[in-house]
C-alpha cells in the first residue's frame, strides 16, 4: 500500500474525511499506473458514481458496523489493493460499473431509473451484484446495436431483468447470482421460496419469507401459508400470513402488479443446487414467453461440480448434463447461460460448439477472463441463440464502446501499462 492510500485510510478512520467515491479510487494523483487522463477519468467517474448510488450508499456498504456492510465489496477498491497491479485491475473494474450504469442513464434506457432506485435503497451484496449484472448485460446489448430494456414488464407477475431486441428477435433474460455454500438462514429461505411457488401457479406472493425456523414455527408457518392460498383462491381476495413478524400476502396472480419477496438480512438470492436456481427463476418468468435464465456465478456452482479445474469444453458438457433434464419440465425456459469472471494467467480466447450449446472464453481488461456457457433445450430458438452468441463473443469490446459513447479517454490513454491483460 502506498503512502497516499495509507493517509486516506487514516483520515477515514479518524473521521476527518468520508469514505466517498474519490477515496474509493485511492491516491490517484500519485498512482503510478495512471496517466493524467486516467486521473481525470477517475474524478469524473467518482462524481457520477456519487450521483448514481447516492451519497449515503458507499459509507454504509463499507462500514463493518453497519447492517448494510458488504463484506466482499472492499476487495474491488483501488484504495484497498495490495499492489499496483491489483489497483490497476480494480480501477478497470470500477470503470465497468460506472460506464455500464452511466450509459443506461445517459440514453434513458427504459427501466434504468427503477434499477438505480433499487440499488440506492437496497444496500446489500445481492442487489449490488444483480444490478451490476443487469447494467453490464444491457450495455453489451447496446454495444451490439440492439435495443434494450431493463426491468421489462411481463404479461403477468413482476418485471423481468433485461430484454434485448435486435432484427425482430427478442431475448428475455432473468438473472440470478450463484454464491458459495450459504448459511442456515439462506438455505431455509431458498427452501421456503421454492415451497411457496409450488403451492399454486395461480397465486403471486408479496412480503417477508423467513429463514430458519424451529420445528413448531415451521409447521405453523406452512399451515398459515396453505390457509392463505385457500382463502385467496376461494375468495378472489388476498390471503395473509401473519405470525407476529413481517407479513406475507398471497393474491390472485391475474390481479398481481408484481410481488416482491424479502427475507432475512443476508445475501438471499442464491441456491445450493442448480435445480433450485432454475426452479425459482422458471416460476418468476411465467408470463414472459420463452425466457433465458442467466446465472452469474460467484462461486456457487464450483461447490457442486468439479468445475474449477475444467476447460470450457468439459464445463459445457458438465453443465449440459446437469441442466438439460431440468429444462424438459420447464417448457417456457429457452435455455441457461452460466457466466463467471475470474483471474487467470491463461488469457487466450477459446470457443466451443457442442450439440446442446456453446462456450466462450474471453480475456478482459484488468487481468481477468470471462467464461460463458450456453445450454439450450431440444426445441432450439436459433435467432435467440445467435443474438446471445454475438453478445458473448464481443465481451472484451463493450467497455471500449461504452467509454467511446461517454466521450471519455480510452483505457490505453488512462493506463501507463496497457493492455492490462497482455492482449488487445
Amino acid at each position: 500500500m502506498e503512502a497516499a492510500e495509507h493517509d486516506i485510510l487514516v483520515a477515514i478512520d479518524r473521521g476527518e474525511r468520508a469514505f466517498d467515491w474519490n477515496a474509493w479510487f485511492g491516491g490517484v494523483d500519485t498512482a503510478g499506473y495512471l496517466t493524467p487522463q486516467g486521473r481525470a477519468l477517475a474524478s469524473l467517474a467518482a462524481a457520477d458514481l456519487e450521483t448514481l448510488f447516492g451519497s449515503s450508499w458507499l459509507p454504509k456498504a463499507t462500514d463493518p458496523a453497519s447492517r448494510h456492510f458488504i463484506a466482499e465489496f472492499g476487495a474491488t477498491s483501488p484504495l484497498l489493493a495490495l499492489s499496483e497491479a491489483a489497483a490497476s485491475a480494480a480501477y478497470v473494474e470500477t470503470l465497468r460499473w460506472w460506464s455500464s450504469l452511466q450509459v443506461l442513464k445517459q440514453r434513458s434506457i427504459p427501466g434504468v431509473q427503477s434499477v438505480l432506485k433499487e440499488l440506492r435503497t437496497d444496500i446489500t451484496g445481492h442487489r449490488l451484484r444483480h444490478s451490476l449484472a443487469q447494467a453490464r448485460l444491457a450495455a453489451q446489448g447496446l454495444a451490439r446495436g440492439a435495443e434494450v430494456f431493463v426491468e421489462p414488464s411481463k404479461s403477468r407477475g413482476g418485471p423481468g431483468d433485461v430484454l434485448i431486441r435486435a432484427g425482430g428477435c427478442e431475448v428475455f433474460v432473468e438473472i440470478v447470482s450463484s454464491l458459495p455454500v450459504p448459511n442456515q438462514d439462506e438455505l431455509a429461505y431458498d427452501d421456503h421460496v421454492m415451497w411457496l411457488w409450488r403451492q399454486s401457479a395461480d397465486v403471486s406472493w408479496t412480503g417477508y419469507v423467513p429463514g430458519f425456523l424451529n420445528v413448531a414455527r415451521e409447521q405453523a408457518w406452512r399451515k398459515a401459508v396453505v390457509a392463505a392460498v385457500a382463502h385467496c383462491l376461494e375468495s378472489g381476495g388476498p390471503g395473509v400470513v401473519d405470525l407476529g413478524s413481517a407479513k406475507l400476502t398471497a393474491q390472485p396472480r391475474a390481479d398481481a402488479s408484481g410481488g416482491k419477496l424479502i427475507g432475512p438480512d443476508v445475501a438471499v438470492d442464491q441456491s445450493r443446487r442448480l435445480a433450485g436456481v432454475i426452479d425459482r427463476k422458471a416460476a418468476q418468468t411465467r408470463g414472459a414467453g420463452p425466457a433465458w435464465i442467466w446465472i452469474e456465478d460467484h462461486g456457487g456452482l464450483h461447490q457442486l461440480t468439479p468445475f474449477s479445474g475444467m476447460g470450457i469444453e468439459d464445463k459445457l458438457a458438465a453443465l449440459a448434463e446437469l441442466s438439460r433434464p431440468l429444462l424438459k419440465d420447464r417448457h417456457h425456459v429457452a435455455g441457461i447461460v452460466w457466466t463467471r469472471a475470474l483471474r487467470s494467467s491463461d488469457l487466450e480466447s477459446n470457443d466451443v460448439v457442442g450439440p446442446f450449446g456453446m462456450a466462450f472464453k474471453r480475456p478482459l481488461p484488468g487481468r481477468q477472463v470471462r467464461e460463458s456457457i450456453v445450454v439450450h433445450r431440444d426445441l432450439l430458438l436459433p435467432e435467440q441463440l445467435n443474438l446471445i452468441a454475438r453478445i458473448l463473443d464481443r465481451e472484451p469490446q463493450w467497455l471500449a464502446w461504452a467509454l467511446e459513447t461517454l466521450d471519455v479517454s480510452t483505457l490505453a490513454q488512462c493506463l501507463r501499462v496497457y493492455p492490462p491483460t497482455g492482449t488487445r
